[in-house]
């Protein structure tokens, strides 16, 4: 015996097609993908904006660990800066905030110290300083990849300067906005 599927929806009773079951079922499917779709953009984004606009993990500044990092295969960027130095201020809130250089950072696994000039007694601090012939704050000092010798700044750096020391084969157009 045939059975059409008219006598099948009758035989079943609720009065559902197989047609309306398969459009309820493929409207849960793409609704599911989509928002399945919807969240891992979201979390992509989210991360990726995560990923290069949280904050430089510095580390604080020893002889002993900048010595052993000289020379890798990272990049090597030293920031010495006091809580009283307004130029030191404008350096790690405006240079070092710079959403271009984090993400640089994070691509180049660039090694960030950080020394404390704030009390003027750190000797790990004022070694760094003698090396590279400076006694003023801010200072930063770039060791490039393979202990080429550093590039040296004091007083107010650009994001692009610190850029370039890293990468030397980058340019910027000089009316880039940030």
């Amino acid at each position: 015996m045939q059975v059409d599927s008219c006598d099948y929806e009758r035989a079943r009773g609720d009065g559902v097609t197989a047609k309306s079951r398969f459009r309820s079922f493929f409207r849960f499917r793409l609704l599911t993908l989509l928002v399945i779709v919807g969240l891992s953009a979201g979390l992509f984004v989210g991360v990726r904006h995560w990923l290069y606009t949280r904050p430089i993990d510095w580390i604080p500044l020893t002889t002993k660990a900048l010595d052993q990092e000289v020379g890798g295969s990272s990049p090597i960027v030293v920031f010495v800066g006091a809580d009283w130095d307004v130029n030191s201020i404008l350096v790690k809130e405006v240079t070092f905030q710079d959403s271009r250089l984090k993400q640089m950072f994070r691509r180049r696994a660039v090694i960030a110290f950080y020394g404390d000039w704030t009390s003027n007694a750190s000797p790990e601090v004022l070694s760094l300083l003698n090396r590279v012939k400076r006694r003023s704050t801010p200072t930063v000092v770039v060791y490039p990849p393979d202990g080429l010798s550093p590039q040296v700044f004091d007083g107010l750096v650009s994001p692009e300067q610190v850029m370039r020391a890293i990468d030397p084969s980058l340019t910027f157009n000089e009316d880039q906005g940030r």
